[in-house]
C-alpha cells in the first residue's frame, strides 16, 4: 500500500513495480483489482513519460499505454499508482501486457 498527498489529505493506493523479461515494443499494461480502479500515474523513472490512460467495459481493470519511451527495453522498471473508486487501495489480481490488437489504433 502506498499513499499520496492531496489537498484533503493522504489518499490510499496500491503501487505497482514491473518490469518485462524482453523489450515491449508497444508498453501497454493493465491491472485487475478485487474492486473498481483506475492506473492513476504510470512512470518509467529516468526517461520522457508520455501515457494515454485506458478504459475497458470492466470496471475492476484499469489499463494505461505508454506513448515515450518505445520500445520499453527488458528489465527496465516501470511503476504504476493504483486508486479504487471506494476511496481505498485495493488489491491487484493480476498484471497483463495489453497486446497490441487490443489497443485503439491511433495509440499502437
Amino acid at each position: 500500500m502506498a499513499q499520496w498527498q492531496e489537498n484533503n489529505g493522504l489518499v490510499p493506493e496500491t503501487q505497482v513495480n514491473l518490469a518485462t523479461d524482453y523489450s515491449v515494443e508497444i508498453p501497454a499494461f493493465a491491472v485487475e483489482c478485487d474492486r473498481p480502479c483506475w492506473i492513476r500515474d504510470a512512470v518509467v523513472f529516468g526517461a520522457y513519460n508520455k501515457i494515454s490512460y485506458l478504459t475497458t467495459d470492466n470496471p475492476k481493470v484499469g489499463a494505461a499505454v505508454f506513448l515515450s519511451p518505445r520500445p520499453l527495453g527488458a528489465g527496465v522498471e516501470v511503476e504504476c499508482r493504483i486508486r479504487a473508486k471506494d476511496g481505498t487501495a485495493p488489491k491487484i489480481l493480476n498484471v497483463l501486457i495489453v497486446p497490441p490488437s487490443q489497443l485503439p489504433t491511433n495509440i499502437r
